[in-house]
């Protein structure tokens, strides 16, 4: 993300001034403004802070007893922000908004800025006031491109022999945001991601079956049967039954059965990929495949041209990757995942 200085200048003074405005409130008047309007920026309509900042709020009125005043001007500070990102995103204004979750990033990490600008967008989601929802559409499509700008800006290089994990959507359900932000988490781990919507189990499958994907990750904020979700589970399988699966989102049931993950938390989704990276180097593949013709290290070395210590070694990298101990377990696992065949 690319942020002047005079631009970063200013929101960190607009922070300021939005702390001091705070505490200039008769004390009988904060109850009001707590769950109500807070001065935005000149010109702009007045920034209602959503319900599911309260907490941060809270924290913000300990007594200094409670928390050391390095602390509470941490937290003064971050959710000055909080205010005036919720402003710039209501309004359109990608450059603050760019800037500002620049700042928080380097605050707080990728994931936790996410959660900020989530709690943010979760004040105008699924609204029937068409008012709000107006405002929504705009705060999310404002929200989207800073995310975007984000990935292109941080993201690592990927080789392209590198697993790619499909980040997806059910059908009828366009909320992808959560998903770019989990793309750079799995970029900077080594994977390669491709962030789709929209995605019905009659389609998620052949998409599947086209990119060779090694995982998919789908997030549903729109409510889905477990019935529905064992159909997107069915069809990712079907074409590559080594696909490892995760779902996530408001919309999935925590009880769902079937995928190898269900999870809101994005480094546990980064976790489990990594420790089942699906991708065995060429070599690993090759020698796992002669293991499975039944030839020996010391007939897989006179093939390849290797010594019976360098086999060894692969067949090492082999059993951690699959978590197994034994020859045959390990071309069953790799079987089962579609690695060889």
């Amino acid at each position: 993300m690319s942020t002047s200085p005079h631009g970063t200048a200013r929101v960190l003074e607009g922070s300021e001034h939005a702390v001091a405005t705070r505490s200039d409130v008769p004390s009988d008047d904060r109850g009001r403004h707590d769950a109500g309007a807070l001065p935005g920026r000149a010109g702009a309509w007045p920034v209602r802070v959503p319900a599911v900042d309260r907490p941060l709020l809270a924290a913000v009125s300990r007594t200094t007893s409670e928390v050391p005043p390095s602390a509470r001007r941490s937290r003064e500070k971050h959710r000055a922000l909080a205010v005036h990102l919720y402003d710039a995103l209501t309004s359109g204004d990608v450059t603050t908004s760019d800037t500002i979750m620049q700042l928080l990033v380097a605050q707080s990490g990728v994931h936790a800025a996410h959660r900020v600008l989530a709690d943010l967008l979760a004040e105008h989601q699924d609204s029937d006031d068409p008012g709000r929802a107006a405002v929504g559409r705009i705060a999310f499509s404002t929200a989207r491109t800073v995310l975007e700008r984000m990935r292109s800006a941080l993201a690592s290089p990927v080789p392209a022999t590198a697993a790619l994990v499909l980040l997806a959507t059910p059908e009828g359900d366009r909320h992808t945001l959560a998903l770019l932000t989990l793309s750079l988490e799995l970029e900077k781990q080594g994977f390669r991601t491709m962030v789709l919507d929209e995605l019905p189990p009659e389609v998620i499958g052949h998409v599947v079956a086209a990119t060779a994907a090694t995982a998919v990750v789908i997030s549903a904020h729109v409510r889905i049967s477990a019935k529905r979700a064992r159909e997107l589970i069915g069809a990712c399988r079907r074409v590559r039954p080594g696909t490892v699966v995760v779902m996530g989102g408001p919309g999935i049931s925590p009880a769902l059965r079937g995928a190898d993950l269900v999870t809101d938390d994005a480094t546990e989704v980064a976790r489990l990929l990594s420790s089942r990276d699906a991708v065995l180097t060429e070599r690993e593949r090759e020698v796992l495949l002669m293991v499975a013709d039944g030839l020996t290290n010391s007939e897989i070395a006179e093939r390849l041209c290797l010594s019976p210590a360098t086999v060894k070694t692969h067949l090492d990298h082999v059993f951690a990757k699959t978590s197994t101990v034994h020859r045959a377990a390990a071309v069953a696992y790799a079987l089962r995942r579609g690695w060889i065949s």
